[in-house]
């Protein structure tokens, strides 16, 4: 099942590293997962969301401080959907606040999966489903396909060109943010200060861009 040999970021001591490869000799635990032998419940993923203090309900903005567990709940994941995915999916990287040591972020797993052509993407519905994803379309952003589990939002997973700007620009600020303290520290405040006064998640969204965009210029 895992031929196809895909590349995954170590994000969880390794910020801006070399890159490791997701093969058959990886961890016994992460590869019986990936196989299914060993493979859990829905019920015991979902506990273990709750470990890792994942889970936000609809339409909050819920700051949270970061949990170091979130970076091999990333592993565990990533090695479940590459087992899924098969080798359309070239490469899953973990972004976003979550990714960041450090950072108050909302308990929302931020996955990035890369693909040779966006509509490949579209072959992945079947299988993120019986993951216990659901698939909300493109959500308005140009080549992305999106992915949710939970009703309380544990994991959201973009689909995109593997390379192209849209790959590129999140592992980008995801690491700008890693290696600079002062930067963090001011995306933080920004943040908590959306995360109060937003209506809406896309109005919180729309908040962090300016920051986004001079953070990238920068």
């Amino acid at each position: 099942m895992l031929d196809n040999i895909v590349t995954i970021m170590d994000v969880a001591n390794e910020p801006k590293k070399r890159c490791r490869k997701l093969r058959p000799s990886l961890g016994r635990l992460q590869f019986e997962r990936a196989q299914g032998r060993s493979g859990l419940p829905r019920e015991q993923v979902v506990a273990l969301d709750s470990d890792y203090g994942l889970g936000l309900e609809a339409g909050a903005n819920r700051l949270v401080a970061h949990n170091p567990l979130w970076a091999r709940a990333f592993g565990e994941e990533a090695a479940r959907l590459a087992a899924a995915l098969g080798p359309a999916a070239l490469a899953i990287e973990h972004y976003g606040s979550t990714a960041v040591p450090g950072l108050r972020a909302k308990p929302i797993l931020d996955l990035q999966v890369g693909v040779a052509h966006i509509d490949h993407g579209l072959a992945f519905i079947e299988p993120m489903a019986a993951l216990g994803y659901d698939y909300a379309g493109s959500q308005g952003i140009p080549d992305h396909h999106i992915f949710g589990r939970g009703v309380a939002r544990t994991h959201l997973v973009h689909v995109v060109i593997h390379g192209a700007e849209a790959w590129a620009r999140t592992l980008r600020f995801r690491d700008r943010l890693r290696a600079d303290a002062a930067l963090r520290a001011a995306y933080e405040a920004l943040k908590t200060n959306i995360a109060d006064t937003a209506i809406s998640r896309a109005a919180y969204t729309a908040g962090k861009t300016e920051f986004i965009e001079a953070a990238l210029r920068a």
